[in-house]
């Protein structure tokens, strides 16, 4: 009776007990006899290693069944790693930024195949948006969304209509606005990265452009045959206007459209 074999690695959590272990898969015939070889090693050290993201590689904590010590050779990880003995798995707490990088095992002095890259990033802080409105351009408004955040973080602007919820300009910190006329219309920007969120309150575009009103003005000139002159003024809460004037000149059966925008004060 032949019988033909297949050998499959399967790597999975490491094991202070015993290496990852090689499974052997028979195939044979039917009512042949077939034996499972279970191969059990026992682990005499377990050493965990760190690479930065320049390259220096650092023994992070080891073990030796011999002393049965547990050392920690290197003072960036002194009070953050310490290790199951059990399982082998490395515990890392209070994460600092230095500890980023890619970790290693090696069980008896062997390296295992697992690599595990760790990113540690600051959580975004609340962000705050700032206006800016130019007074000679009430039709809009800046919105600037200000927060420490670090170069992975994205923003997200969301903008809500009165009906729905839109997402708009991603990572633009800077945006212009418009008045949209439906008071519960406002706009919120959201920091974000891989381990944290937060979002600015909200800002309602009726307080932006609040106090600013149209009202139409004019006055005509008394002599004949002179221009007729309108005036649109924008007044502001602050008692100051915009004006646009519209000079209509009138010359036999053609009519000419003229205009000019000014700040008055």
């Amino acid at each position: 009776l032949e019988l033909t074999e297949m050998s499959v690695l399967l790597m999975d959590n490491v094991m202070c007990n015993e290496l990852p272990v090689l499974f052997l898969l028979f195939y044979g015939f039917i009512f042949s006899q077939i034996k499972l070889f279970v191969y059990m090693h026992i682990t005499t050290s377990i050493i965990w290693k760190h690479r930065d993201n320049a390259g220096t590689v650092v023994k992070v904590i080891e073990w030796d069944l011999e002393d049965g010590s547990t050392d920690i050779p290197n003072a960036k990880f002194k009070s953050h790693a310490t290790l199951d003995k059990n399982t082998g798995n490395l515990n890392l707490k209070y994460l600092q930024l230095k500890h980023s990088g890619t970790y290693t095992v090696e069980i008896n002095s062997k390296e295992q195949r697992k690599q595990f890259t760790l990113t540690v990033m600051e959580p975004v802080c609340k962000p705050h948006i700032v206006k800016k409105c130019v007074l000679e351009d009430v039709s809009g408004c800046l919105l600037i969304c200000v927060g420490e955040a670090s170069s992975e973080s994205t923003v997200i602007w969301k903008y809500w209509d009165g009906e729905k919820l839109h997402e708009q300009y991603p990572n633009m910190r800077t945006i212009t606005v418009t008045n949209s006329g439906n008071p519960d219309s406002h706009y919120t920007c959201t920091l974000k990265n891989a381990v944290s969120v937060e979002t600015s309150d909200p800002v309602y575009l009726k307080y932006l452009f609040h106090g600013k009103t149209a009202y139409l003005g004019y006055f005509i000139n008394e002599n004949r045959g002179e221009a007729l002159t309108i005036s649109l003024c924008v007044c502001t809460a602050q008692s100051l206007s915009l004006s646009l004037c519209v000079c209509l000149c009138v010359s036999d059966v053609r009519v000419g459209l003229c205009a000019s925008i000014k700040a008055a004060h």
